[in-house]
């Protein structure tokens, strides 16, 4: 039988993973320069909500 690792990390901040592999991910439609199906997923919205406070401890999000 074949067996397949799978690594974990836990961040800290999203900051820590390039916006291009986060979207690559998140919102694969971007790679191909089109725009997102879900805006929210992209790491440039996430990054806005973690870089400005809105997301984290005692925020409820």
């Amino acid at each position: 039988m074949d067996q397949t690792q799978i690594e974990i990390q836990v961040l800290s901040s999203l900051s820590q993973i390039a916006p291009q592999d986060w979207d690559a991910c998140a919102c694969p439609e971007t790679t191909k320069g089109g725009p997102p199906d879900d805006p929210f997923t992209t790491h440039r919205f996430l990054s806005a909500l973690e870089d400005s406070g809105s997301v984290g401890p005692g925020t409820g999000w």
